[in-house]
Formats: structure tokens, sequence, C-alpha cells
């Protein structure tokens, strides 16, 4: 016999409870010529990288606090001046242009030799700065998001011919065990303290953060700056952080799939059936339904209930008109696909989550709020 069970959605801080200590901190906010370590000046420090610009890194290897630092994308460190004292800062971009087809992004590569059977919590602080669409549309503001990657290569690819200028260094956009994925919805410009978790099988040689531009909503423009202060990585006793990986949107609305180019590949391992189906009662007020760029209007269930994860579909139901029974009334429990009140409705399981569809002879969305309820695992 199976049980249903209600979900319950919570919040949790990550790592809130781990007593955990630096390993490596990189440090931008000191004067740029010291990065060769403590006590030290070296006014040639900026001709190493490879790039002749005044303060800016490049494809050659910097050391910054003792590790080792390559760039793409003409990034420079730039001072913070304020009344009493002048601070640094790398200034990283994210810009994309939908009309135009101009990308351009900024990437970092740290050495840092990451160990298999460890943990490593890699925190990004700065400050978001600077974000809007560049569309001019009045109250639309976009971020970039951040691609966090350990690899086994520690050089940065890059589609320009001078690294030293500003380009667009390609991103795998995909969420995996080493490959993370951090979308900020805040566009206030405060600090920042950006936090992922890597679990390794194997060891790894390199941290690779990228801002990026995309994934952005199809039509938009997006101008971004981010204030890189610090990169900090501390090792932590080994937690495993699968077998689902599963992207975050939350900057941005969730993509479509007939939105080639925007959609994220994840992996997903699938885990043994738990024994107790799940079961989900929602309403979608008319507003929620978006066009779908085809025929019809849809809607995730993930935009009503956040964080949903459909592994295995059991059933889904239609909530129709009101019916009285012995024990009062209740809502008719229609089959899906089905119609209700001249409406069409379908629905697809995409990535552990539910696409739901409506379409009609007149083009447009339910007039009134849509009820479902779904048992999933």
């Amino acid at each position: 016999m199976r049980f249903l069970k209600l979900t319950v959605v919570f919040v949790s801080l990550l790592f809130a409870n781990h007593s955990i200590a630096q390993n490596a901190i990189l440090d931008f906010t000191v004067p740029p010529q010291t990065y060769a370590g403590p006590g030290t000046y070296n006014p040639n420090y900026w001709a190493n990288g490879g790039c002749p610009t005044y303060h800016q890194f490049g494809p050659n290897p910097l050391p910054v606090n003792g590790y080792n630092v390559r760039t793409s994308g003409g990034m420079h460190i730039l001072p913070t001046f304020t009344n009493t004292s002048t601070t640094y800062h790398v200034s990283i971009y994210a810009f994309g242009n939908t009309n135009t087809g101009v990308r351009q992004n900024s990437a970092i590569s740290v050495e840092y030799s990451f160990q298999a059977n460890k943990s490593y919590l890699v925190e990004i602080e700065g400050v978001n700065d600077h974000s809007w669409d560049g569309n001019g549309t009045a109250g639309k503001r976009y971020n970039g998001v951040f691609w966090v990657k350990l690899d086994d290569n520690v050089n940065l690819p890059t589609t320009s011919d001078s690294p030293c200028e500003v380009a667009y260094t390609p991103v795998e956009k995909s969420v995996g065990r080493y490959s993370k994925l951090i979308a900020d919805p805040d566009f206030s410009i405060l600090g920042r303290n950006h936090q992922v978790k890597f679990s390794l099988k194997e060891p790894k040689s390199a941290l690779k953060i990228t801002f990026d531009a995309s994934p952005y909503v199809p039509g938009i423009k997006i101008d971004n700056i981010f204030r890189l202060a610090k990169i900090k990585i501390t090792e932590i006793p080994y937690e495993e952080d699968g077998p689902e990986y599963l992207a975050s949107y939350t900057n941005v609305g969730k993509p479509r799939p007939w939105y080639e180019g925007y959609y994220i590949e994840q992996v997903v391992v699938l885990p043994t059936r738990p024994p107790a189906a799940e079961r989900l009662i929602l309403s979608i007020p008319s507003n929620m339904w978006k066009p779908n760029g085809m025929q019809g209007y849809s809607v995730y269930v993930s935009e009503i209930v956040p964080n949903v994860i459909i592994r295995d579909l059991n059933g889904i139901s239609l909530y129709g008109d009101m019916i009285s029974g012995i024990r009062g009334d209740k809502p008719e429990l229609l089959p899906m696909p089905g119609e209700y009140q001249g409406n069409n409705y379908t629905y697809n399981v995409i990535d552990r989550d539910m696409l739901i569809t409506v379409n009609n002879n007149s083009n447009t969305p339910p007039t009134s709020p849509v009820g479902f309820g779904i048992t999933y695992y």
C-alpha cells in the first residue's frame, strides 16, 4: 500500500552548522603591486600578465596571495575612493544584446589543488554595482549569472584574438558535480557573498568563475557590472551533494523548452523510488499564464510551488465545477489532458518539473484561477 504525504517547502542556510577554517583567500582590495606577497612591492607586477594595459590581468599567471590568477575579457583592477581610504576591486562585466548578437563576459581562473574525497566551499565577495535592461524598459533589471567550475586545465578559452580585450569566454551551460550556477535575484547595489559547494570524486587543478549575461530572457539586453573583492576557498569534510543537480533560475524567468540556446542542461541521477507518493494541490491564477511562443499559454509548476521536484508522475487531475455529494460540495475531477470551460489543457514532465499548457480558439489565457491535483514521486 502506498501512502500520500504533503510537501513542505522550507529554506535553510547553507553550511550554517559547519565549523570551518579558511584555506585560501584571494584579496583584490589591497594595492595591486603587493599581490606577490606580504611586504612586497613590485612595480613591474602587471607587465608579467601578458597585457600592456595598466592594472590589467591577462592570460599569463600573476600571483595573488600566493595563488596564480589568469583572466580573459579585459578584467581591470580599479580603485574605490572614500574620504578616509582607498581600496581596490576587479571590475567584471556581463553584456548581452540579442538584437545584434554581441555577447561579452569576464572569466577568472585560480590555480588551486583540489583534492579528491573532499568538499570545498567557494565564496565570491563583491558588490553588484550596476544592472539594467538595455532596452530601457521601465522597471526591468537583470543580473548576469556566475558559472563556477572546477577544471583540470588552468587556461581560459576565449573568442578574441587578443586576450586583453573585452571578449566572450564560452561557458558550458550545464549544472553538475563540477559546474554550478549562481543566479542573483537582488538588484540592489550592496555587498554580496555568493556561495557554492563542490564535492570531489577526483582531484581538480583550477577554479574558474565566469560572469555571463546568459541565461537571459530572449529579446532583452543586459549590461551588468560586478565589483569583485575577494575569492575564498574553504575545505570542509566531504558531503555528497548529488545525486541530482538542478539549475536555479532565481533572477530570470524559467526557460521554456522551445527557447533554444537559453535552456540549461542539468545532470539527474535517478534515486531509488521513495516509498511514499506526494500530493500537490495548486491553483494557477490567470496572470501566471505566459505566451509560449507557439500557440497558447504555459506555466511551470515550480513557478507556483518553488523547488518542486517531480521524479515520476503518478497522476494529474483538473478541478472542474463544484458538484454536490454526501460529504458536501467538491470540485469535479477531470482527466488530463482534457477540456474545461472551452480551454484545452495538456502537460509535460520536463527535468523534474511540470509544464502545463492551455490553448483555445481565441488564443487567450484562462480568465479565472484553475485548480490541479498532482500525485508524484
